[in-house]
């Protein structure tokens, strides 16, 4: 399964959850990019990390600071690794974060993340999201 396959499987989940802006690749602070970003209709922000090899998935804790921010509560409301059935298992996934199976059928929460933080998507980010969505998909 590739990524843009794992992307469309989440984006649809994410649907399915009822989050009304959803975008993928994008930058919403810098140098940290989000697979898969969503909002949801009480305005928090849940970003997808999405990994397709075991290698991927344990090179990602190379990112000192984004983990060490992600599990402090900066960033996302919550944050999920998305990534085929069985490729990670439910106790190797951090507290911080949930985990999203997806499999040629769809895809469905494995274990649920927690909310890091209450801070609601702000008036900035929410155009800087919607001005991304508008370029990909109208420029």
């Amino acid at each position: 399964m590739n990524t843009s396959t794992i992307q469309k499987k989440v984006i649809n989940l994410a649907i399915n959850y009822r989050h009304y802006l959803i975008c993928k690749n994008f930058y919403l602070y810098d140098g940290w990019e989000c697979d898969v970003l969503s909002v949801n209709y009480s305005d928090f922000i849940t970003e997808y990390e999405i990994k397709r090899t075991r290698a991927d998935y344990k090179a990602d804790f190379n990112k000192k600071d984004k983990h060490f921010s992600t599990s402090n509560g900066y960033g996302a409301n919550t944050f999920y690794y998305a990534c085929p059935v069985g490729l990670i298992k439910r106790d190797e996934i951090p507290e911080y974060a949930g985990l999203i199976y997806c499999s040629p059928k769809g895809s469905y929460i494995s274990k649920k993340a927690p909310m890091l933080h209450n801070d609601k998507i702000t008036f900035n980010q929410l155009k800087k999201i919607s001005s991304k969505i508008m370029s990909t998909k109208y420029v």
